[in-house]
């Protein structure tokens, strides 16, 4: 760039004036200061005349970089406040001998030594989005490997949330699990291998060279749970060691020990019923025994090293269970002595069940119950939509009328749907494909019934069920209002996020759970508050970054169950993130649910798209979820619909939306055929942001590869609001943004990836556009209160709904 336009503009726009009346130039590899491989020396240059990256405060102060005035002034203030820390002066000296060196060796990666703290030193750290960075390999990355990237630090719970004893409030990763590997590979002691020797539950066995008796036992506190999601107890007695094993299979029946549905040692057992017990302490609004219960005080006493409640047992698509306690065999180093079947003089581990709970834990009921119930618009406004999903197969149907009558009439309509369900050879890769534990589990029969005959803006009561020749089998009641018609003026809010996932995975805490019980709170409170109608939620919309299950399949079932307190009562909108659709294979073989037929889906040469589904490649969330459909729409992955007086385009980040792609034609003919007198309010939702000054180099790069795309079709369509997710924090621009200018006829861009997911907590880079920056759990509310004014705020979930954030979007119509 020539000095007039470095001393005109900051960084990062690249365009020439607007009063011209001339299209500026996008070149996105030029909009962001990110050292690449392809780029010459002279552009490495960019980097270096670049504001110096200003680290954001943790307190959730306001992180923009001039202060409010007119735009003149915000330009001439080039490096922010002036109370910012800075790169030092040995650190910019670090810089640039890093680039020195890096370019000689001709193997500079991406967003390396661009901020105060590099993508390898925050590897380190587990820290950052997952997909928000490629990770450099040992020894450096070239650009032979530009979008390659490896496996991530992050986790995936198990299905009984078992923690390890070896880190204090550390879940173990489902798909990274020791024990399972052990297990899977172990022997065990069978009727030919002396089974009435070593497997009794009075077993003499030889270990060091001596011979022990004694007698062990497994006990649950229920035979039979009448719902998924109840707690359980497991208590055990005996001399016990810690490096035996508790496992769960399901069906009890189950003959194949390696076929078990979770593991634990009893060391880690401990050490997840104590983290339950921290836990129950610590957040008295999370489910606990009642207090000075017996069951209180065994957990609280010494009774609690014998014993493991499992707050909340979950879904099974199984008629019962049972825990085994595996006893483990070890034949030490002794000169001839061997191990039964075996002659090896060498020390040899076996594992025998030397304990089971009996009775089995029945499920029969449990499995026929509706879980995960959810509602979603259909794009009618007298339809809704109820999905949901049970163990047994049979005929959905749902039952509703109006709640004014319910007491009177009871629910009279009845209306069935359909069914459907998917399996892990639907699946595009590993680990998402494999039946090995923690892997896949079937999710069951996934139903979809859509009532009829709404009576615009009531409120309805409705019960799910499922229909089988036992008879029907009925969830509980639940209420929702119906849709308003577009052009409605009725006022509304919807609430926003993204990256929500369920408790600990990513030892992200209890985010999930916090998030989703503010929400709840908002639905009971909401018509009751001083601003009545506008405060009424009219739906919930998830910007994608859904259950982070990313192969783990039970965490689908988890999380459904965090969202069904809510989703059951609004309807709920999502978006496609990477979390959910990236994958580099199986597209060619006809799994992606999208339609794209290539083997890795959408993976620019700008981007960072990789395997971030598990090769999931979005068919959970397509067969769980059925959105509203319209013209050229595709499903859950882009579509539109009318509430009011918003349109809401929801479109996928993961696909292309370059010109002549279907996502892109589907684009652009709803902006244009949007009527704006009828809907004056038109939000645009997708998972990654345009707009986001978090220092992650390489989703900077893919947020400038989008805006090259698609910001042009969204300033002249007159969009209002952008709404996003996937940088894991809160951040809000300036009003008006166009080609990193505000006031310029361009859209607000919201991030809001704050709804459970670990927070990133990265610096930001200075600019004129970021107006707030936030690092906390919580969701964002808009609210609609006319066709000219719409109110944005954001709820902080960790401190009761406190609203952190807020700013009036005003137009003149």
């Amino acid at each position: 760039r020539n000095t007039a336009d470095r001393s005109r503009r900051r960084w990062g726009s690249g365009a020439a004036s607007h009063a011209t009346g001339a299209p500026p130039s996008r070149d996105p590899s030029k909009e962001v200061p990110i050292i690449d491989i392809d780029r010459s020396l002279d552009d490495l240059e960019i980097v270096i005349m670049a504001p110096p990256v200003a680290v954001r405060p943790r307190s959730g102060r306001s992180s923009r970089t001039p202060a409010r005035g007119d735009r003149r002034r915000r330009r001439r203030r080039r490096f922010g406040r002036a109370s910012r820390p800075a790169l030092s002066a040995s650190s910019f000296a670090c810089v640039l001998l890093a680039l020195a060196v890096a370019s000689s060796a001709e193997s500079i990666d991406a967003g390396a030594g661009a901020g105060p703290e590099s993508d390898v030193d925050r590897a380190g750290k587990g820290g950052g989005d997952d997909d928000g960075r490629r990770r450099m390999a040992e020894g450096g990355t070239t650009g032979s490997v530009r979008n390659e990237r490896p496996v991530r630090n992050r986790i995936a719970p198990t299905l009984l949330k078992v923690f390890d004893d070896r880190e204090t409030n550390a879940p173990l990763d489902v798909r990274n699990h020791a024990l399972y590997d052990e297990l899977k590979n172990a022997t065990f002691l069978s009727s030919s291998a002396g089974e009435s020797q070593f497997a009794s539950s009075e077993s003499p066995f030889r270990q060091g060279g001596k011979t022990s008796s004694f007698k062990k036992s497994l006990h649950l506190d229920k035979v039979e749970l009448s719902s998924f999601g109840e707690s359980l107890v497991l208590s055990w007695r005996g001399p016990v060691r810690d490096d035996d094993v508790i496992a769960l299979y399901c069906p009890a029946e189950e003959s194949n020990p390696r076929t078990f549905r979770d593991a634990a040692t009893v060391a880690q057992v401990k050490a997840t019923a104590a983290a339950e017990r921290y836990r129950s302490r610590h957040h008295p609004y999370l489910d606990r025994p009642p207090a000075g219960s017996a069951l209180s005080r065994g957990l609280e006493g010494e009774e609690s090293n014998n014993a493991w409640r499992i707050p909340s047992f979950p879904a099974v698509r199984e008629e019962n269970c049972e825990f085994r306690l595996l006893e483990r065999i070890t034949f030490p180093k002794e000169k001839g002595a061997s191990s039964p079947g075996s002659s090896s003089t060498s020390a040899a581990t076996f594992f025998s069940v030397s304990a089971r709970t009996d009775p089995p834990l029945s499920l029969a009921l449990a499995r026929r119950k509706p879980t995960g119930v959810h509602l979603a618009l259909t794009g009618t406004p007298s339809e809704m939509s109820v999905q949901f999903a049970t163990g047994d197969s049979g005929v959905p149907v749902v039952r509703y009328g109006l709640s004014a009558d319910a007491e009177k009439d009871g629910l009279p309509d009845k209306v069935e749907g359909a069914s459907a369900t998917y399996g892990a050879s639907d699946m595009c890769g590993s680990p998402a494909n494999s039946a090995d534990p923690g892997h896949f589990s079937s999710p069951g029969m996934l139903h979809d019934v859509v009532l009829t005959d709404l009576t615009e803006d009531r409120d309805y009561s409705y019960q799910a069920g499922i229909a089988s020749g036992q008879g029907t089998v009925w969830g509980e009641v639940s209420k929702f209002r119906s849709p308003v018609s577009a052009g409605s003026s009725v006022p509304f809010s919807i609430l926003a996020y993204g990256d929500q996932g369920v408790p600990f995975d990513d030892r992200g805490g209890n985010g999930a759970e916090l998030t989703s019980m503010m929400i709840r709170h908002e639905l009971d409170n909401a018509p009751a508050s001083k601003d009545g109608e506008a405060d009424r939620v009219r739906g919930v919309h998830h910007l994608g970054g859904l259950s982070y299950a990313r192969g783990a399949s039970h965490v689908w079932d988890e999380w459904t169950g965090i969202i069904e307190p809510f989703a059951s009562r609004v309807p709920l909108t999502i978006a496609i993130g990477n979390a959910e659709y990236d994958h580099t294979e199986g597209g060619h073989d006809g799994k992606d649910p999208s339609g794209v037929t290539t083997p890795g889906g959408f993976n620019p040469e700008w981007g960072n798209f990789g395997d971030d589904s598990g090769g999931e490649c979005g068919v959970p969330p397509a067969k769980r979820f059925v959105m509203p459909s319209s013209n050229d729409s595709n499903g859950i992955f882009w579509y539109s619909y009318e509430l009011g007086m918003v349109h809401f385009v929801v479109v996928s980040s993961e696909h292309d939306l370059g010109a002549g792609s279907p996502q892109r034609k589907f684009l652009e003919n709803d902006l244009q055929a949007t009527n704006r007198t009828v809907t004056p309010w038109l939000i645009v939702e997708l998972h990654r942001p345009l707009y986001n000054s978090q220092a992650l180099w390489e989703d900077n790069a893919v947020g400038i590869g989008m805006r090259y795309e698609i910001e042009d079709l969204l300033r002249d369509a007159r969009v209002d609001l952008v709404l996003a997710a996937h940088y894991r924090g809160y951040h809000r621009t300036c009003d008006g943004l166009y080609r990193s200018e505000c006031g310029e006829g361009g859209p607000m861009h919201i991030t809001s990836g704050t709804a459970g997911v670990a927070l990133t907590a990265e610096p930001t880079y200075a600019q004129i556009w970021t107006e707030r920056v936030i690092d906390e759990w919580g969701y964002g509310r808009a609210t609609f209160y006319n066709s000219s004014a719409m109110r944005w705020q954001f709820v902080a979930a960790e401190e009761g709904g406190t609203m952190k954030d807020a700013v009036w979007v005003v137009r003149e119509r």
